[in-house]
């Protein structure tokens, strides 16, 4: 089985992570560097609890000179950063990255993987110079520095994709996607629009002593944040041949990003742009999806929503949004209290997800995902059921409590309690929740959380 770690980590660069700065980071008394250094161990901490195989960050931050050119700017240095990080914080000096490249507008994608169990077979090739990355063809070339030092010297094993070629002349796909079969023009391109950021696509073999076992072939990816662009661009991804056409035996699928569409709405029912990704001849699995229909409102005082909402969410609000508490005219429930959505929406649910398919048979357990956690730092994971609202012992909306074990990050007190209602407002507790130490270090760190799913 492999561990993969997602994450969108907002705006990544890095200063995100080595900020030189002995200047004030706004809303602390602490320098930039030295709250780099704070986000550095959130991350840090994320990837020492989900001891993944392979890891998909998007959001990272470079120059625009073409989608599937390598990252410029200082996104080179802080992927390589991150890089010796993962490597610090596991002990293995296995792990490798593929060269990130531009998917869209000033930005790509890092994808990390242990390169002991795993070899990366593209899918394109690498042409020299700054790119953009190719079909497998003759001649291939070396990667530009710092980009050649990050792959193994070796060539890929039988019995994998693209076998026999050096792997650290591969390429990661971040263009040229074209229309899967069934439509008039199947096999024509694909265009995910020029303001939208391209699928990330890598490919993997996995082996053992007895050799290749199967092969993963991961997308990362990174919908537009219009309500409107993201829809068309689930729709595109539901008509993309290499989502779709061709799978192989022993290969396994699997679709991790930002997807910018709640995954239900407020009656609980699923959107259905995910349902058109589950249906055939698409057939994907999702990872944190709605088991059951919505459970009646608990005991109790009147809710201001549903109870289940925080077992769901993915994205929490900027520090002076976000509440940790209750008031007279509103009660706060676990897991996400008044924390969970962005600045002028009260909530997003799970606008991040995975999504697989297998050659054959299912990814996950039919009872409920059992291979997926989202990790949360701010409540601890994994999450329990609210005692007393709804019966024992799934949390509600048949929610996945998730397998990870992550603690409450939140150091001072009350702030390291996590009650099924928030306690009332008093003076001085909303600066004390939004601190720096409590909320503001995580919330500094990204405003998604990340996911873990096993497949």
């Amino acid at each position: 089985m492999t561990r993969i770690l997602y994450w969108n980590v907002q705006d990544f660069s890095i200063n995100k992570i080595a900020n030189p700065s002995l200047d004030r980071e706004p809303g602390t008394t602490i320098t930039k560097a030295a709250a780099s250094a704070d986000r550095l161990q959130i991350m840090r901490g994320m990837v020492q609890a989900a001891t993944p195989d392979i890891i998909v960050i998007v959001e990272l931050e470079t120059p625009f000179g073409g989608k599937g050119r390598l990252v410029a700017g200082n996104a080179p240095l802080a992927s390589e950063q991150l890089l010796l990080a993962v490597r610090n914080v596991t002990g293995d000096g296995s792990w490798m990255m593929v060269p990130p490249l531009q998917t869209g507008r000033k930005e790509g994608v890092i994808v990390f993987y242990r390169s002991d169990n795993y070899s990366f077979c593209g899918p394109y090739s690498w042409p020299g110079g700054q790119g953009p990355s190719r079909p497998l063809q003759l001649p291939v070339a070396p990667y530009p520095a710092p980009f050649n030092n990050y792959l193994p010297q070796r060539n890929i094993p039988a019995g994998a994709p693209n076998a026999g070629f050096p792997e650290h002349l591969m390429a990661g796909k971040a263009s040229g996607y074209t229309v899967r079969a069934g439509y008039d023009d199947a096999g024509g391109p694909l265009n995910f629009g020029g303001r939208s950021r391209d699928p990330f696509c890598v490919q993997f073999a996995e082996f053992t002593g007895a050799g290749v076992q199967r092969v993963l072939t991961v997308f990362g990816i990174h919908s537009p944040a219009n309500a409107l662009y993201a829809r068309e661009y689930m729709d595109d991804l539901a008509d993309c041949a290499e989502i779709v056409d061709g799978q192989l035996a022993g290969e396994i699928r699997v679709i991790v990003g930002d997807f910018n569409i709640n995954l239900y709405n407020a009656a609980g029912v699923v959107d259905p742009r995910y349902v058109a990704m589950t249906a055939a001849p698409v057939n994907y699995e999702l990872g944190i999806r709605v088991l059951g229909a919505p459970p009646p409102a608990p005991a109790g005082p009147p809710p201001t929503g549903f109870m289940f909402d925080g077992y769901y969410a993915t994205h929490i609000k900027p520090r002076r949004s976000a509440k940790y508490w209750s008031t007279n005219g509103e009660t706060q429930y676990y897991p996400g209290y008044g924390y969970i959505g962005a600045r002028r929406i009260a909530n997003f649910f799970a606008i991040d997800n995975v999504m697989a398919r297998n050659f054959a048979g299912p990814v996950w357990p039919a009872a409920g995902p059992a291979n997926v956690s989202i990790l949360n730092g701010i409540t601890g994971t994994p999450y329990h059921n609210l005692a007393g609202l709804y019966p024992a012992p799934a949390p509600p909306l048949n929610a996945s409590p998730g397998y990870v074990p992550v603690p409450n990050l939140m150091n001072n007190a009350p702030f390291n309690a996590v009650p099924d209602r928030a306690p009332n407002h008093v003076a001085g507790v909303s600066q004390n929740f939004r601190n720096w130490y409590n909320y503001g270090r995580l919330r500094s760190t990204s405003d998604h959380l990340p996911i873990v799913a096993v497949v």
